[in-house]
């Protein structure tokens, strides 16, 4: 099943049982809009892929059971093989553009959360984080680009809460932030700060301006 989108949620689709690799098996999957019903109920009809690791040897209980990519194209399927590798089922999200890309398709689970603009999709952090509740992932890798270097996000993400995955007595676990802490973003993420922590840890610097160039005659009165 694929994933649709109404105004007031988010649906998603896990891999349909028999579809292989071969591209054209996958694309005759997918259902035209006009097959698409308003609302689908995510809890029914809908059949996961089965879930098992590549590597040959047994590898080590993995960190996680689920980790949901917040990014898309070729680095989201270096983290789909790499995870698949550890033992971690991949929730892949996508807008509705990016409904046939690969990354779609390789994930175990995906969720489609906009439109075609990136602000209306990737960067809707709201969006984001109602996909990893609704999926139970209870890690996020955020890629590079798009929400990686939002402290605000990390900050929002390892706020949520959701169901464990495991058997553990535990019915709930924090979600992580596959990624820098919070602070070290806010303090990496602007280069006249990071220069002025480095300078304070005694790391020598390229001499430079260290303050906000106000105007061409202050460039030209600091040069």
């Amino acid at each position: 099943m694929i994933c649709t989108m109404s105004s007031s949620k988010l649906f998603f689709r896990t891999a349909c049982k028999g579809i292989t690799n071969n591209s054209s098996t996958a694309s005759s999957r997918w259902l035209s809009s006009a097959q698409l019903p308003h609302t689908i109920d995510v809890t029914s009809t809908c059949s996961k892929r089965p879930f098992s690791a590549t590597s040959a040897s047994t590898p080590p209980k993995p960190p996680f059971h689920k980790i949901l990519i917040a990014n898309r194209g070729e680095i989201t399927l270096r983290i789909i093989r790499t995870a698949r590798h550890l033992g971690i089922q991949t929730v892949a999200i996508y807008s509705t553009a990016d409904a046939k890309s690969l990354h779609v398709q390789m994930a175990d689970e995906a969720v489609c959360i906009g439109p075609p603009a990136s602000s209306a999709s990737y960067l809707d952090m709201d969006k984001v984080c109602e996909a990893i509740v609704l999926t139970g992932a209870e890690g996020v890798h955020p890629g590079y680009g798009f929400l990686s270097e939002n402290s605000g996000f990390a900050e929002r993400v390892e706020q949520l809460t959701v169901g464990h995955n495991d058997n553990s007595d535990n019915n709930s676990a924090k979600v992580k932030f596959i990624g820098p802490s919070t602070h070290a973003i806010q303090s990496l993420g602007d280069k006249i700060q990071s220069k002025l922590i480095a300078q304070a840890a005694g790391v020598s610097i390229i001499p430079g301006y260290n303050g906000v160039v106000t105007s061409p005659e202050h460039a030209l009165e600091i040069a």
